[in-house]
């Protein structure tokens, strides 16, 4: 997990065309210096989804994660990619209270209204093509201990979630 792949560790095997799809590597080139995303044992297939540019979050023993609801103001205006460390903040629906709730958390994956991976797993910056919903951050991901999530969600429920960026 987190290896960056290289030709020298990928072996091209031909296997019968009843089992493989289109979700699986079929050529090396497909792969050559993307990480892969899970424990894989030499000679196993690779599927795409197997690969990413960026290295993967990995959650340490203890950690889970969260995910809570956004916008594209309160995801950094669309800013915020895998990987990143932010803070974050929150706002009753008053306005009457605000604070600094975690800090240092890292962002885990961006959604978008439907459910799709806005990074694709590349650790690219979601670009905001005005007009497009289908680009606008709906959900955040984070990283935090079980006891910090459950607060993170009673939170959200009282009021907005935002993230600051460093």
């Amino acid at each position: 997990m987190n290896t960056k792949l290289t030709k020298g560790q990928l072996e091209y095997v031909n296997y019968p065309k009843g089992i493989v799809n289109d979700q699986f590597v079929q050529n090396i080139d497909q792969v050559v210096d993307k990480y892969i995303t899970r424990n894989a044992k030499a000679g196993t297939p690779l599927f795409i989804s197997d690969t990413s540019g960026n290295k993967s979050v990995v959650v340490q023993a203890g950690m889970a994660r969260v995910a809570f609801s956004t916008n594209l103001q309160d995801a950094l205006a669309g800013a915020v990619v895998l990987g990143s460390n932010v803070n974050i903040g929150y706002v009753s629906k008053e306005g009457k209270e605000s604070k600094l709730l975690f800090q240092n958390v890292i962002v885990a994956k961006v959604t978008d209204k439907n459910g799709n991976d806005l990074n694709g797993g590349s650790g690219e910056k979601i670009i905001n093509v005005y007009g497009k919903q289908d680009m606008i951050p709906a959900t955040v991901t984070v990283i935090l201990n079980p006891e910090e999530a459950v607060l993170l969600k009673q939170y959200e429920s009282q009021g907005r979630i935002f993230l600051i960026g460093h």
